[in-house]
C-alpha cells in the first residue's frame, strides 16, 4: 500500500513539469484472492506495514532533497488515514496494539488539528481510550 504515492513523489520531484488531469485514466486490478482483499489478521498487518515502510520512504526520500521532510499536514493525515484503515478490525486486541503504536508521536497533532472532522477525532479518541470496540457493539444495528 502507497508504493503509488512512494513513487509518484519521485518521479514529481525530479520532474521539469506536472500536469494535472481531471478524468480517471486507470483502473487498479486486483485478484480476489490476493492479501490485498483479504480480511486475514496476518494480511492485514503485512498492509498496513507496507504502507508504514511506503511512509518511510517518502519521508526519507524528501529529507534528502529537502531540509523539512513531508508536509506537516500530509503527515498528520496520512497518521490518521493509516489508522483508519485499521477501523473495520478494532475487535481484534492486536489491531487495537498495532493503531497504538502506529506513530503515537502525532497523536497530539491528529487530536489538535482543525483540519479533521469532530466525527473522526471523536473516533480517535475512543479507539486510543480502548473504548471504541464496544461502543461499536453497542450502535451496531441489528438486522
Amino acid at each position: 500500500m502507497g508504493e503509488d504515492w512512494a513513487c509518484s513523489v519521485q518521479y514529481a520531484f525530479f520532474s521539469n513539469k506536472v500536469g494535472y488531469v481531471r478524468d480517471l485514466h486507470y483502473n487498479y486490478l486486483r485478484h480476489q484472492g490476493s492479501s490485498s482483499n483479504s480480511d486475514d489478521i496476518e494480511d492485514i498487518f503485512k498492509r498496513h506495514q507496507r504502507f508504514v515502510d511506503n511512509f518511510g520512504v517518502v519521508n526519507s526520500f524528501m529529507k534528502q532533497y529537502d531540509k523539512d521532510g513531508l508536509d506537516h499536514d500530509d503527515v498528520v493525515f496520512r497518521c490518521l488515514n493509516l489508522r483508519f484503515q485499521l477501523l473495520p478490525y478494532m475487535d481484534n486486541p492486536e489491531c487495537i496494539k498495532l493503531w497504538r503504536e502506529t506513530f503515537p508521536e502525532y497523536n497530539r497533532e491528529i487530536f489538535m488539528h482543525n483540519g479533521i472532522r469532530l466525527k473522526d477525532k471523536l473516533i480517535f479518541l475512543m479507539v486510543n481510550m480502548g473504548v471504541y470496540p464496544f461502543i461499536k457493539r453497542l450502535t451496531k444495528k441489528k438486522s
